[in-house]
């Protein structure tokens, strides 16, 4: 065997079950399949790492799939009605979402941050187009460029039918702050890179397309890593609002995805579980059990209700 993904492949096909790294890797031993430059103390855990990012670069592409933590199987027998049901079952993960990243990152220009938000901590994408241009804010470089003050740009995607928001609970694979692990979350967020951005978003600078690309991928939407607007998905970059990572100003943008009737979660992945609609108009009764940044969102909600209520009074 010239590969560790080889090894598993021979392995995998040969129990037609779901094995953890370290199972294939001692059965492979038993079958004299590991040659001896691959010897080491901690194989199995290469081993997981390069089934895991074989699965995340080439989604459904790969050989493999994930049937529940730290296992691993056989894309082929997915459909093979002679291995039992529960093999055949497919779990799905995601990068935490607070991971480091390669290449540039959005960000935006902090003393422009700090002076456009500095009467109010949310502004509307409107308000804020209004008052500076995306190009006058916004750039992308490498987090270890030293330059002006930066801020880093996250998108926080909202799932929307109707009156009612998606809300699941973080499991400690999606992030490991206390602030936001095991917590419930409105918003599907990630770090706005350059490869988001091409021809077609340039004006936003692909934040709307990194939102949609998180919704994606942790719902399961689309193997190729986008919602095909053919299935009624639509999206709206509605906000923004400034807070802190790991103890660095940050702000994020909110996109609003909005769902079509029929569209119900399933397949939830290994990062999130729980999931349940909500009245995004009504206050949850465990406001506290949620993260930082679905508080805000929460609130914002709630008083863009109070605002209209007190509008339709006057008239």
């Amino acid at each position: 065997m010239d590969s560790y993904l080889q090894i598993a492949e021979t392995v995998l096909r040969s129990t037609k079950r779901p094995m953890t790294a370290k199972s294939i890797l001692k059965e492979a031993f038993k079958a004299d399949l590991v040659p001896h430059r691959l010897y080491g103390q901690t194989q199995h855990k290469t081993l997981q790492a390069r089934l895991s990012i074989d699965i995340l670069n080439k989604c459904k592409k790969s050989t493999f799939f994930r049937n529940g933590p730290g296992t691993f199987f056989l894309r082929e027998f997915l459909s093979d009605t002679e291995i039992p049901a529960e093999f055949r079952k497919e779990v799905f993960a995601r990068r935490r979402t607070r991971s480091l990243v390669r290449g540039p990152i959005l960000v935006a220009n902090r003393p422009s941050v700090e002076a456009l938000f500095s009467r109010n901590q949310r502004l509307t994408a409107t308000e804020v187009c209004s008052r500076i241009t995306f190009e006058e804010l916004f750039r992308y470089e490498r987090s270890t460029e030293k330059s002006i003050p930066k801020s880093a740009v996250w998108v926080f995607s909202i799932v929307r039918k109707g009156a009612n928001i998606l809300s699941f609970r973080c499991g400690n694979y999606r992030d490991y702050r206390d602030s936001f692990a095991q917590k419930r979350s409105v918003g599907f967020s990630a770090v706005v890179t350059e490869d988001s951005r091409n021809l077609f978003n340039m004006e936003d600078f692909g934040i709307s397309d990194c939102g949609m690309n998180a919704v994606a991928a942790d719902l399961n939407l689309s193997s190729s890593g986008g919602v095909p607007s053919e299935e009624g998905f639509s999206q709206e970059l509605s906000s923004f609002f400034l807070s802190h990572d790991r103890g660095s100003p940050c702000l994020i943008a909110v996109l609003e995805v909005k769902a079509p009737d029929w569209f119900e979660p399933v397949n939830p992945s290994l990062s999130i579980n729980d999931l349940r609609w909500l009245k995004c108009d009504v206050a949850p009764n465990d406001i506290d059990d949620f993260d930082p940044w679905s508080k805000g969102v929460l609130k914002s909600y709630l008083a863009l209700k109070e605002s209209d209520a007190r509008s339709s009074k006057s008239y």
